[in-house]
């Protein structure tokens, strides 16, 4: 089931002179500000609905799971701070001026993408947390532009002249991309570029602000402020401080989904004390199926993973616990899924740290119900690279 913002295109009755004031309207709102006139989905996480809300369980959200793993040698070490993307046929890595390929079927390491440098064929940064629309493209930064490589075949190919700083970039179109510019002390609103890939700034579309610029305090805590993401070919953005996602396109923002927080909102117009935020919630990443919406978000310490369900508008709230929890396990019993990245195959992708693994294994791992696939990961020791968990959704 498909919903989008363009239900609100259909033909109506109104007189035209009328249509056309409603029209022009709504266009100069997404000039400036992100519309709010309609909304496809309303995500209820105050107070009562949080704690009435069922967790989400993997029976419910998955067709099947894998886990591989990977390859553990000197020449494939992944380095910390690390994110995990998965291809048909491959996982990637990417780390700080690090992208590691491996084989998905096996775990085995193929190749590391680009070499560190300066040189032409040289990447002089990598972009963990950016995500390209095709699963097989890392996009890094040269010393001149922003490019991908090509996991299949390494090449590496330029994509735009290096944009100014931002936080985060889509690609917009075949002709276009969009970058998240943060504000900062001096008050420069927070904004959505629009450039093209020849480097011409085309449009600019301002966010909802507070008076107060948190950007130093949500860094502190180790998020970006905001992100993008890829559905049906096209692309969406959430801040941390907004609560709402857009549908980004070439006219503006377009509010697709609101999460209401509640009691749990955080008033991001006062200058904000850590403590002050532990029983708040910040939604700090979204990304989306066809019949679901993810949020990962920070509550009480921890990072909890919760999903809407597009089709009745039921969300799902993991365990109320100070640890990081995810989607539970009620087939195998296995660790909570936490997913991390999701790729065009309809497919999310996770990663455990082998101490989690071995904790399982050791602890619970005689039990005749545990498959195969995780069975086999005794193979895991301490310190190996990490074992990559990827779920097929229903």
């Amino acid at each position: 089931m498909k919903s989008d913002y363009k239900m609100t295109e259909r033909y109506s009755p109104l007189p035209k002179f009328l249509l056309f004031l409603v029209l022009f309207n709504c266009s100069c709102d997404q000039e400036t500000k992100g519309s709010l006139d309609f909304i496809a989905y309303k995500i209820d996480l105050s107070e009562d609905a949080y704690y009435q809300a069922e967790v989400p369980n993997s029976s419910l959200l998955f067709k099947k799971d894998d886990y591989i793993a990977l390859e553990t040698s000197e020449r494939c070490r992944i380095k910390d701070g690390y994110k995990v993307y998965a291809s048909k046929d491959y996982v990637y890595t990417i780390a700080d001026r690090q992208i590691l390929q491996f084989d998905r079927k096996n775990g085995k390491f193929i190749k590391e993408l680009g070499k560190y440098g300066y040189g032409a064929e040289g990447y002089t940064s990598t972009l963990p947390y950016v995500q390209s629309p095709s699963s097989n493209e890392i996009l890094v930064f040269t010393s001149q532009h922003l490019s991908k490589f090509n996991g299949v075949t390494n090449e590496l190919l330029k994509v735009s002249p290096r944009p100014r700083p931002f936080q985060d970039i889509a690609e917009l179109n075949a002709n276009s991309l969009v970058s998240f510019i943060a504000g900062d002390e001096s008050k420069l609103e927070s904004n959505l570029l629009q450039f093209s890939k020849d480097g011409t700034e085309l449009n600019k579309f301002y966010l909802n602000q507070s008076d107060y610029d948190p950007s130093n305090f949500i860094q502190s805590l180790g998020f970006l402020e905001g992100n993008f993401h890829y559905y049906n070919n096209e692309v969406f953005f959430k801040q941390i401080y907004n609560d709402t996602i857009y549908k980004v396109s070439e006219e503006g923002l377009r509010a697709y989904a609101h999460f209401n927080l509640g009691e749990f909102a955080i008033d991001w117009n006062d200058k904000i004390i850590r403590s002050d935020v532990y029983n708040k919630i910040s939604i700090v990443k979204t990304f989306q199926s066809e019949d679901y919406i993810f949020f990962n978000y920070k509550y009480r310490g921890g990072i909890k993973y919760g999903v809407h369900n597009k089709i009745d508008q039921t969300s799902y709230i993991p365990e109320h616990s100070w640890s990081e929890n995810g989607f539970i396990d009620d087939i195998h019993g296995f660790i909570d899924f936490r997913p991390q990245s999701m790729n065009e195959h309809n497919e999310l992708v996770a990663s455990f740290p082998p101490f989690e693994i071995l904790f399982f294994l050791n602890s619970y791992g005689k039990q005749a119900s545990i498959p195969k696939s995780i069975d086999a990961l005794r193979i895991v020791e301490e310190g190996d690279n990490p074992v990559i968990g990827i779920a097929t959704l229903k």
